[in-house]
């Protein structure tokens, strides 16, 4: 989500990895309670790793620094959650949804469910609904985190300027105060299964956008580390997972966690994880490309892998001679049978990057014919 002259491989090999992770999560791969530990923080921690504290120097910095925010997270969540709000009775139509009750004799679990046809009035009041960054769409459940990684990255932004101005020398641990204040409270409302519009959620990860900001600081001293401090990082850090995964869970979605400690110490050791695999990956010419392909590539991957699913699902029907309306099920169809979960992640991931390529081919093309054109 940050601008090509900005990007770093080890980022966009993290976040590549990280959007692996999240949809093997939503095709039912089978370790899938070991990446939820992390998967989703490591975003949190990549966007506080471009924070740049001149962002805050002034409120013209802010402004500017906030609406960039706003048109890498907000924008497209308006756009694409009303295009899904358009196409919900259509996908009805084609099975991506379905009116059928029928499909709960077929396929069962808490997300198998029936829609019903949008009236006009309906809508309206959900694409409004959607500039006030509510009521997501079924294709587009995955960008919860979408508004509070915004609220997150707006929250720091607006208290990085506050703490300018009260301790300008200290700020970094003005953050690390307002971190552990703000954990504690996530932490409170979570046990209390409260969320106050994503409050709850913004004041738990606030600890994790600071993290990323103490990677870049250090990411000098990282840069001049090789394999020796690597490997032994790598080993340690997946050794501690495994170890935590016996022990507790993360749900980022509901603000669920076992304790603060237990999600800091997932967040830290998943990082430091995806991290040292980037190392490597380094190393190997054609993963590493693939990786930055991806990496680059993360929104369109939120936005379109649900329905990227609908096409193996599509298959599943086939081959278990399923009635048609069976494709609606939701996350996936059979994803925890057999190597289905495989199929869904290949899919899902490569469906919305090879359409995220046209488009901008097609983009590039016609801004250098306009370009042509006014010369």
């Amino acid at each position: 989500m940050n601008d090509n002259k900005n990007r770093i491989d080890e980022i966009d090999i993290i976040k590549a990895l990280g959007i692996i992770c999240m949809v093997a999560g939503h095709a039912g791969a089978p370790f899938t309670h070991f990446v939820y530990l992390f998967h989703i923080a490591i975003f949190f921690t990549a966007s506080g790793y471009f924070f740049k504290q001149n962002s805050t120097t002034n409120y013209q910095t802010i402004k500017t620094a906030a609406f960039r925010k706003m048109k890498q997270l907000w924008l497209p969540f308006v756009v694409w959650n009303s295009v899904y709000i358009l196409l919900h009775n259509f996908f009805i139509k084609i099975n991506v949804y379905t009116d059928n009750p029928e499909i709960l004799n077929y396929v069962s679990g808490e997300l198998i469910g029936t829609k019903q046809y949008y009236e006009f009035a309906e809508i309206v009041k959900r694409i409004l609904k959607s500039f006030l960054f509510s009521n997501a769409e079924q294709m587009y459940g995955a960008s919860w985190f979408l508004r509070i990684l915004l609220m997150v990255s707006l929250c720091f932004l607006f208290t990085d300027f506050i703490l300018g101005k009260l301790i300008k020398r200290q700020r970094i641990l003005g953050h690390a105060a307002v971190s552990i204040v703000l954990l504690a409270i996530g932490y409170i409302l979570s046990v209390r299964n409260q969320s106050l519009f994503g409050f709850a959620q913004t004041a738990s990860y606030y600890i994790l956008y600071f993290m990323g900001l103490i990677f870049s600081i250090y990411k000098e001293k990282f840069s001049k580390w090789n394999w020796k401090y690597y490997l032994p990082i790598l080993v340690i850090t997946f050794i501690v997972l495994l170890i935590l995964n016996r022990f507790g869970s993360i749900s980022l979605n509901e603000n669920k966690y076992e304790n603060p400690l237990f999600l800091v110490i997932c967040s830290f050791s998943g990082w430091l994880f995806l991290y040292s695999s980037a190392y490597f990956i380094k190393y190997i010419p054609w993963l590493k490309r693939l990786m930055l392909i991806i990496g680059k590539r993360t929104l369109p991957i939120v936005i379109l892998h649900f329905l990227s699913f609908k096409f193996v699902a599509a298959i599943a029907v086939k081959s278990y001679n399923l009635p048609s309306f069976c494709m609606a099920a939701y996350p996936n169809l059979y994803g925890k049978r057999g190597l289905w979960w495989l199929a869904y992640v290949i899919v899902g991931v490569s469906f919305p990057v090879i359409a995220s390529i046209i488009y901008e081919k097609i983009v590039r093309k016609y801004k250098n014919e306009l370009r042509k054109a006014k010369a």
